[in-house]
């Protein structure tokens, strides 16, 4: 015999995009998923599988080493000698948008549940903000530019998801209980490179009108880097209800 419910899953968290360039520090930022599904509880040995679609958001930061960035100005063809750039923060501030299929299969007890699986994920949309703020002469400046990333369609994913059972109804009861109610930690590393953007675009121009102008382009999108794969990572607090739809009295 077998139970069967229909889920609402809420999560969020840190979330992070990758990058192990020399160049870039990857910092992460924030994150979200709100997902519905179909779980099937098993009678034997308390096992249980679901399958869900998710609609997904991963923000991040990766942020350019100053030092290095320095050097950068300080080489273009444009510098004015004896100009003194000091930056203050630079980086970019990627966000992804996904459409993720989730399948897990996992054991419960009284209280306690945890889950494993492969995820597959879709993007559907990428975008990042690149700001530098820096000073010349203690007078601050900043710059800006947005834009459009081209992403690879198809990512996978492995997730874990570990809590506990938080409407105080244990396992037996759950027959006779309209829903379930779950909380618990969940995590996943995407382990296909996500970025597919290519450019031979400088990371930093002076301005040869006006020196204390800089023009930017994001880390992905120039020659600065070597190594520009990303892999999306998340983790963070994920709330479950489930509905029964198969009661037995």
């Amino acid at each position: 015999m077998a139970d069967h419910y229909f889920a609402v899953t809420v999560s969020g968290g840190y979330s992070n995009a990758l990058n192990f360039d020399k160049l870039v520090t990857p910092a992460g930022f924030i994150g979200g998923i709100v997902g519905i599904g179909y779980e099937m509880h098993l009678d034997y040995q308390n096992f249980w599988w679901s399958v869900e679609g998710d609609l997904q958001c991963n923000t991040s930061s990766i942020l350019v080493n100053k030092e290095t960035g320095e050097q950068m100005i300080l080489s273009d063809k444009n510098y004015v000698q004896g100009t003194q750039y000091s930056i203050n923060r630079w980086g970019d501030y990627p966000h992804y948008l996904f459409f993720s299929l989730p399948v897990m299969v996992g054991y419960e007890n009284e209280s306690f549940y945890f889950g494993v699986g492969p995820k597959l994920m879709l993007s559907l949309y990428g975008r990042t903000i690149t700001n530098i703020h820096y000073s010349i002469s203690g007078v601050d400046y900043k710059s800006t530019s947005n834009t459009v990333l081209k992403n690879n369609l198809v990512n996978a994913a492995a997730c874990f998801e570990i809590g506990g059972i938080i409407d105080g109804v244990g396992r037996r009861r759950h027959r006779t209980s309209d829903f379930i109610m779950r909380l618990g930690f969940y995590a996943e590393y995407g382990f296909l490179n996500l970025n597919a953007t290519s450019g031979d675009n400088q990371l930093v121009t002076v301005s040869s009108a006006e020196p204390h102008t800089l023009a930017i382009n994001p880390v992905l999108t120039t020659t600065s880097i070597t190594n520009k794969n990303v892999y999306p990572l998340y983790a963070g607090i994920k709330f479950t209800m489930l509905f029964n739809t198969s009661i037995r009295r």
